[in-house]
């Protein structure tokens, strides 16, 4: 990998607070300066995007990433981090702490649990199921007509469903959630249409997201899986 460089953010988060992931809509509020890489005038040459020791993501060179943006949330407790292709899609990566006392299986099913909620208010737009790989236990979830909210509900911390009229595909997004040493680490895909997709299509484009998000999640857990764990507080 030696066209990658790494770049990590130069603030140290002070305190790691548990973070709303699911569909609880909440207010988030910035607690340092947004980074911003822009690689809108030239090719993106490729690097390592990592954040101290909780995860680490290698990024290869990519004539259609454009943007990657960082900052903290919510008294340093959230990291956020925003990479945008010249296509309309936009993959994430948040960071929040889980409680001391609690397993990484447990911390899972409350994820589980808490999606139940925004599957039962939007029956047909959520898939939901549990996957194992280097990192352990895992939760992916796939929403359909996923939008983004207010600048103080940063997507994938906080989730929009609209309704299409004929129920028809416009947007979509691909989550994969982990927990590793007391963090809980979202990788989340989000991908706009510029035409309604028609249903015959719809498993093609849902497949072809799940690919670009899962390939991220390999990258994702192979890299992190190499750090030193942090010392859940």
């Amino acid at each position: 990998m030696k066209f990658f460089r790494c770049f990590c953010l130069a603030l140290l988060a002070s305190s790691f607070a548990s973070a709303a992931v699911g569909t609880t809509q909440q207010t988030f509020q910035l607690s340092s300066k947004v980074y911003t890489l822009d690689f809108s005038l030239g090719k993106f040459p490729g690097l390592v995007h990592r954040f101290n020791n909780v995860f680490c993501l290698p990024l290869p060179p990519d004539p259609q990433l454009k943007e990657i943006s960082y900052a903290l949330y919510n008294n340093n407790g959230i990291y956020f981090s925003h990479i945008a292709y010249r296509d309309p899609t936009v993959l994430y990566v948040v960071t929040s702490g889980v409680p001391a006392d609690r397993s990484v299986e447990e911390e899972i099913g409350i994820l589980a649990a808490r999606n139940e909620i925004g599957m039962r208010l939007h029956a047909g737009h959520f898939t939901q199921f549990q996957k194992t790989g280097l990192l352990g236990l895992s939760l992916v979830q796939i929403v359909r007509n996923a939008r983004q909210g207010k600048e103080d509900s940063p997507f994938p911390l906080a989730r929009n469903v609209i309704n299409v009229p004929n129920g028809r595909l416009v947007s979509l997004s691909v989550h994969r959630v982990f927990v590793r040493g007391g963090q809980r680490i979202e990788l989340a895909g989000l991908r706009y249409f510029d035409a309604p997709v028609d249903s015959d299509r719809e498993q093609e484009v849902i497949a072809d997201l799940s690919e670009f998000v899962e390939r991220a999640a390999d990258a994702l857990q192979s890299c992190t899986a190499n750090l030193p764990v942090r010392v859940q507080q």
